[in-house]
């Protein structure tokens, strides 16, 4: 089966979005980056492999290169997650856990519905860790996560398994992530897309900084006399707040700009309309209303492109923020476990 670009671009732009560019695997487009006029958000759409769509001179686009992440070192098999993410724990007796029993158990509060440089193995292993805590928040949903960093695309494909790819001329500067869907779910969804994408986002973002809560409670478990480490969740959630209040006052600009580019399009072609019925009577007014109109529209243009920029900026910024928060946060509960435990065996040295 083959499907054009152009019957893809025709359809999205019939719905309010546009393409903004391809990731191209051996030559065919395996997603497409959209962007939502109404939202000022981009999210991804996968292309199976049966509809044979190849790339469009007219989009940028990205080739990405399987990795077989069996290959990494240290990567966790998904079948060591159990499944209550997100659920507070009362955690005891922490003393007698060993450095896998806590992975494992800090690992049970992610599960809710709703060739490589070092460095970068080491970004990348904990990429896929992160996902695989990630994929229990959709697995029940025809939306999956995509997370972007450097020039790594590690996603959560339809069945819940995890596909990381390198991306040629590519650098990410923030850690990103995106929903995906795939086509036959954005066809018979395309009105609700945009809306269900921005529930699924909030969703995660209540998710992760949740457990942000819950890793400091277990540090504070384990140091307690430290009370400046509950500090820091409050830290983050007050810029993660600061930027929300600036992606809600900047969205809201966006939907007055949006509704008044709407009623004045309308006007102009009321105006062009009525300029056809009197093709040798140009009215004055009427030809200056019309000027004006589109100088109007000129600039709410030029305003729109600068809010979608504006809004983009702010969510790479917040995205990066708290998936960066959670991986730190992640890590540090295992390792300051570790740590606790070595300084028990020490003490039982004779």
């Amino acid at each position: 089966m083959s499907l054009s670009v152009k019957k893809l671009e025709d359809l999205l732009n019939s719905k309010n979005y546009k393409i903004n560019c391809f990731f191209l695997l051996e030559k065919e487009i395996f997603y497409v980056e959209v962007f939502c006029h109404n939202t000022g958000e981009s999210f991804l759409i996968y292309i199976p492999s049966k509809y044979n769509m190849k790339g469009n001179r007219n989009y940028k686009s990205y080739n990405i290169t399987n990795i077989n992440i069996e290959n990494i070192d240290n990567y966790i098999d998904e079948k060591e997650y159990e499944n209550d993410y997100g659920e507070e724990k009362n955690i005891k007796n922490i003393d007698n856990y060993s450095e896998e029993d806590m992975e494992k158990k800090l690992e049970l509060n992610y599960d809710r519905d709703i060739k490589l440089e070092k460095n970068d193995n080491y970004e990348l292993k904990a990429t896929l860790r992160q996902l695989n805590r990630l994929k229990y928040c959709v697995k029940n949903l025809k939306y999956k996560i995509v997370i972007f960093f450097s020039n790594f695309l590690c996603a959560i494909r339809r069945d819940d398994t995890i596909d990381c790819f390198t991306i040629e001329n590519y650098n990410s500067t923030y850690k990103k992530f995106f929903i995906s869907t795939d086509l036959e779910t954005f066809i018979k969804k395309e009105e609700k897309t945009s809306q269900d994408i921005q529930t699924i986002k909030e969703s995660i973002y209540n998710i992760l900084e949740k457990n942000g809560v819950n890793h400091v409670f277990l540090l504070e478990k384990l140091v307690e006399k430290k009370k400046d480490i509950a500090e820091i969740p409050l830290i983050i959630k007050k810029k993660n707040d600061h930027y929300d209040n600036l992606i809600r006052d900047s969205k809201k600009i966006l939907e007055i700009l949006v509704t008044k580019e709407k009623f004045l399009k309308e006007r102009l072609v009321s105006i062009n309309n009525n300029m056809r019925e009197t093709t040798l009577i140009r009215d004055i007014d009427i030809i200056s209303e019309k000027s004006e109109l589109e100088k109007t529209l000129e600039n709410i243009s030029f305003k729109k492109e600068e809010t979608y920029k504006i809004i983009k900026n702010l969510i790479e910024k917040r995205e990066n923020n708290i998936l960066s928060a959670d991986k730190f946060m992640f890590d540090n509960n295992v390792m300051l476990n570790k740590i606790v435990n070595n300084f028990t065996k020490l003490k039982e040295i004779s």
